[in-house]
């Protein structure tokens, strides 16, 4: 949802002009940022993984 986001915002973003291969690479690859994963089930019974994005707390 957040690359489908980003893509109406500026449509010429690619993770790939920074490196990698996906966003949620990029993502993870800041460090003021948080990232979590959990496992979602969806209707048709098929497993997919939810990433869950914040900012860092400081302190």
């Amino acid at each position: 949802m957040a690359g489908s986001h980003i893509s109406k915002i500026e449509t010429a973003f690619d993770a790939r002009n920074y490196g990698f291969k996906k966003l949620s690479d990029l993502v993870r690859s800041l460090k003021y940022l948080e990232v979590k994963e959990l496992p979602l089930v969806r209707p048709d019974g098929v497993t997919v993984t939810n990433v869950q994005i914040r900012m860092k707390r400081v302190g």
